[in-house]
């Protein structure tokens, strides 16, 4: 089920990514990447980690959906939809290269449905929907909030560790 996921998420909208990258190492224990809050280096090192499978789940930005080489993903979940078709394009083309099959979700929101319907008109395909019932979702919701919570509990506590860290070596500093 969770073999080779990438999950991309509006590059203005990090603040969800941070949170969906929170919630997708709680519920699966997935070394995910949080390409926003690295430096380079440490970017290009998560890339190879998911590339050799060392971890599952890649949370990426718009900026890794074109011009990056990553093989093998089967799966794309795009968190909104993009108001451009070649965004769209290449992000769900991350799956299903070189002759290969693949899957593509995308959450869609009544904000973004005339996006949708412009995907559908330009690819000539009529895109399967599955409608979400609203008890379904809430419930849902209710167990993703608990997640959440215990994860943002769990960030602050390692937060304030770090931070207490770098006070230390300040002080040795001095």
């Amino acid at each position: 089920l969770l073999s080779r996921i990438c999950t991309d998420c509006d590059v203005w909208n990090y603040i969800n990514g941070f949170y969906l990258n929170m919630l997708f190492n709680k519920i699966f224990g997935s070394n995910a990447s949080k390409p926003w809050s690295k430096s380079q280096a440490k970017r290009l090192g998560a890339l190879n980690k998911f590339k050799a499978g060392e971890c599952n789940i890649l949370v990426c930005t718009d900026v890794a959906s074109r011009g990056l080489d990553i093989p093998l993903v089967g799966l794309v979940i795009n968190y909104n939809i993009p108001p451009n078709l070649k965004v769209y394009i290449h992000r769900v083309g991350r799956t299903a290269r070189a002759g290969r099959t693949g899957v593509a979700i995308s959450f869609v929101t009544q904000y973004e449905w005339e996006w949708y319907l412009q995907i559908e008109e330009h690819t000539g395909k009529k895109l399967r929907s599955f409608p979400a019932p609203e008890e379904e979702v809430l419930l849902l919701m209710e167990r993703v909030s608990e997640v959440l919570e215990r994860a943002i509990c769990h960030q602050e506590e390692e937060l304030q560790g770090l931070n207490q860290e770098k006070v230390n070596q300040r002080e040795q500093l001095r």
